[in-house]
């Protein structure tokens, strides 16, 4: 690994430039994230299952425009020679679904990253599913995914500025983009093409895809990677099968000899063709590592005459198998409590999750947008009605059985109909990159707390304040308002992003949101309902507070939900306030002091909560519950997700899992009266992908 220092020729060691220094602290973070990956995913084992590769006789590759490389054939190790011995080091990676293109793209960035020179590129692996080529320049997107994964790249101070846009463009990082066949489908032509031109300049690069979607991109397209070597996995040796199968012990091999008999003899058979794939080979052994089940069953001709019928049996089966075992996580004591998931409800909830990814026509599962397993209007309802409940206890507080239907259904419509109307139009925030930090702030400070504090004093005089507690209400908006400024994007960017640590940050973002803007308008209610001389205001001051009141919670909605959020609050608000300003104070608490602090905490809590829903953990935290009240995911879905990983049924792609292939997927998503589909024709189906 490259180390954060310089040499000079006199001996002295000095630091690196702020580009150079964000390079070395990626690549450390970059070894770390796959290199544990690698673990979960049995990679680095002893006896791995060998892959092997040459080069491609297909037609994409055209004569001058592509690299030949000297060596023709190998295995991963050769693959690394091959690549640094490239005069342009771009490389396309191809094979059959299942054949191990993620795995000696993982293999590869680590392989790179164990002898890396200072002033090399960093291989960093991305997986092109997020990557729509006709909305989104290459540029863009890997900048994009680079500040996702590793969000300390925006920290100015430390690495200068639009860090991961000069690592881009300066050609300091070598993108590998596994899955080229997972960008939309109708768009593998584009994406071919925007490779070859946002690639240009000899900046490195590698590519993995699906042989026949990549030869189809090619006819398309009428184009190539230009400069690139072609290289295609090849199907498993009936040997290296043989060595991985019975690796696991003597017991292994005397249940698997039947099997690797059959496999010897007869090497055209439906299940020798079915395990030259390494993903089916890997799951066979996961659905056979328990003694109890004999392999040997695969041997029989009546269940299993068709290659098809083998590999369906291996994807139906191997969730449960996962399940019926203890999962190894090196280094750490697995808890027996969070591994007690039922196979077959593991399996319901993941098919939950597979169908879930089937609708989006995605890949990736982002714990934010499981809120898109819900209907908008299942989501407008449950925002308007959770509001909602918060708001008629405010209502009652403030107003009291005499006013109480009037104002308590005033309230309610103040706090229901804008979420309702945000959520039902589709509203899904995304997770925040944030942590606290005072530096160079004091500037941004006290600009927003002169725009917080106005709002807060403003609303103070127009309920009847005195100077002196207008001056102190105008103090909690100031702060709040202030205090964001120290929020702000993490500075190391070694951290990198995974699904836990993309939700404790958005976590303590919502949280800090939350309560920052539910301090600030307890205050100001607090005072005015403890202090004030007459809660009952003449017509003028009663509209005078709606107007004070609908720009500061028209200013709220906006800061949440955007404009049209901000026009309801600030008309629903200020109706509201007007009104129940004018009206007579008959609420069930009669001491102003206890009547202050009651409603100043349950309006602050009704506030919260509106700033917590805004948040993407608010929303995921709202429609998770939903979704496990009705049986549908898990109470503890990360947790599941986590120990998911862990058992190889999910891996992880920075902040977001994948399911183990995409071919697990997608037979978790088929209806279960469908046929089974032909995994061999290297063409299953494709759902919008």
């Amino acid at each position: 690994m490259i180390r954060e220092l310089h040499v000079h020729a006199d001996g002295r060691a000095v630091a690196p430039d702020p580009l150079t220094l964000a390079a070395q602290r990626l690549a450390t973070s970059v070894g770390r994230q796959w290199t544990e990956e690698a673990g979960f995913r049995s990679l680095l084992r002893p006896n791995p299952l060998r892959l092997q590769w040459s080069t491609t006789d297909r037609p994409v590759v055209l004569g001058g425009l592509s690299e030949q490389p000297v060596r023709q054939h190998g295995d991963r190790h050769e693959l690394v020679e091959m690549f640094r011995a490239l005069p342009h080091r771009r490389l396309v990676i191809l094979g059959a679904p299942g054949a191990g293109k993620t795995v000696l793209a993982l293999l590869l960035v680590l392989a790179l990253l164990d002898d890396l020179a200072d002033n090399d590129p960093v291989p960093v692996l991305m997986t092109a599913s997020s990557w729509n080529p006709q909305e989104e320049h290459l540029h863009t997107w890997l900048v994009r995914r680079l500040v996702e994964e590793y969000p300390g790249l925006a920290d100015e101070r430390t690495y200068g500025p639009n860090a991961a846009i000069r690592l881009v463009t300066e050609g300091r990082i070598i993108p590998i983009i596994d899955g080229l066949d997972e960008t939309p489908e109708g768009a593998h032509a584009a994406a071919l093409d925007a490779l070859d031109r946002g690639s240009a300049g000899n900046h490195p690069l590698v590519v993995t895809c699906r042989t026949m979607e990549y030869a189809a991109a090619v006819e398309a397209g009428g184009t190539v990677l230009s400069r690139a070597a072609v290289v295609e996995i090849a199907p498993v040796d009936p040997v290296d099968v043989t060595g991985f199968l019975g690796s696991a012990g003597p017991s292994a091999h005397r249940r698997w000899q039947p099997v690797l008999d059959r496999l010897r003899t007869r090497p055209d058979a439906p299940l020798a063709r079915a395990l030259t794939s390494p993903l089916m080979v890997a799951l066979a052994r996961t659905v056979y590592t328990d003694p109890q089940h004999d392999p040997a069953e695969l041997l029989d001709p009546a269940r299993f005459a068709e290659q098809t019928a083998i590999e369906g049996h291996l994807l139906d089966s191997f969730v449960s198998a996962a399940y019926h075992q203890q999962p190894e996580v090196p280094g750490r004591t697995w808890s027996s409590r969070r591994s007690r998931y039922p196979a077959d409800q593991a399996q319901e909830w993941l098919r939950f999750l597979a169908e879930h990814l089937d609708r989006l026509h995605t890949r990736d599962l982002a714990w934010w947008e499981v809120v898109h397993a819900v209907s908008s209007r299942t989501r407008g309802l449950l925002a308007a009605l959770t509001s909602s409940l918060l708001a008629a206890v405010t209502g009652f507080l403030a107003d009291g059985p005499a006013n109480g239907v009037f104002d308590v259904l005033g309230y309610i419509l103040w706090f229901g109909l804008a979420p309702f109307v945000v959520f039902l139009r589709g509203y899904v925030p995304r997770p925040l990159h944030i942590e606290l930090t005072f530096h160079a702030t004091a500037g941004r400070v006290l600009r927003r707390f002169a725009v917080g504090f106005a709002i807060g004093f403003t609303l103070g005089i127009a309920y009847g304040l005195d100077y002196p507690l207008a001056l102190i209400a105008g103090l909690a908006p100031g702060f709040a308002l202030a205090s964001y400024t120290w929020w702000s994007i993490p500075t190391d960017v070694t951290q990198v992003s995974s699904p836990a640590t993309v939700l404790r940050r958005e976590r303590l973002a919502t949280a800090a949101f939350g309560s920052i803007l539910g301090a600030a308008f307890g205050v100001v209610v607090g005072l005015v309902y403890g202090f004030a001389a007459n809660l009952t205001l003449s017509t003028g001051q009663a509209a005078l507070a709606g107007v004070a009141a609908a720009a500061a919670m028209g200013v709220w909605g906006y800061v949440q939900y955007g404009r049209a959020a901000g026009l309801l609050y600030g008309l629903t608000g200020g109706l509201v306030a007007g009104l129940t300003a004018a009206s007579a104070y008959a609420g069930p608490i009669k001491n102003p002091a206890l009547l202050g602090l009651v409603y100043g905490l349950v309006f602050a809590l009704t506030i919260g909560y509106g700033g917590v829903l805004s948040r993407a953990w608010g929303v995921f935290l709202l429609h998770r519950t939903w979704l496990a009240l009705c049986g549908r995911l898990p109470w503890r879905l990360m947790a599941f997700l986590d120990d998911a990983h862990r058992r190889g049924i999910l891996r992880q792609a920075g902040g977001v899992y994948q399911f183990r292939h995409a071919l697990l997927q997608d037979h978790l998503a088929r209806p279960r009266d469908e046929g089974r589909q032909d995994h061999s024709s290297g063409i299953p189906q494709q759902r919008g992908h």
